[in-house]
């Protein structure tokens, strides 16, 4: 009976660790799957960041690109606007020069026409002088 007794030990010692090991293993898949999903959601994560950076990167070459353009128009407009504001420039110089000559033979024509009122108004005064003391 000692023997038995013995050998009862064992063999519940022997269940109980087979149990454990039992008891081990399914916490062992339920760490394993709980790992697996982790690196499923992990390389789910990166696949969405690598997408994110792909967008973001074709969206900055997309606002680069367009910047550039923007930046050629507004040099063009800018090389425009120079042209035209130094052709009417030289339209005003022009216009400003024919002016002056205006003004030039204005004061000319005013002098002669001042002169030849100074010498109506000697003619005139002469002629009612000689009325007077006729």
């Amino acid at each position: 009976m000692f023997g038995s007794r013995r050998h009862d030990e064992i063999l519940s010692r022997h269940n109980e660790i087979l149990e454990e090991l039992q008891h081990s293993r399914e916490e062992l898949r339920r760490s394993r799957e709980g790992v697996e999903a982790g690196i499923r959601l992990s390389r789910e994560d990166a696949e969405r960041s690598r997408e994110q950076i792909r967008l973001a990167r074709e969206s900055v070459e997309a606002e680069i690109r367009l910047s550039r353009e923007e930046a050629e128009r507004s040099r063009a407009q800018h090389d425009d606007l120079r042209v035209f504001i130094r052709d009417i420039t030289l339209r005003s110089e022009k216009v400003l020069q024919e002016i002056l000559v205006g003004f030039g033979e204005v004061r000319a024509d005013l002098r002669d026409l001042g002169a030849e009122i100074r010498a109506n108004t000697a003619a005139t005064l002469s002629v009612l002088d000689r009325l007077n003391g006729a």
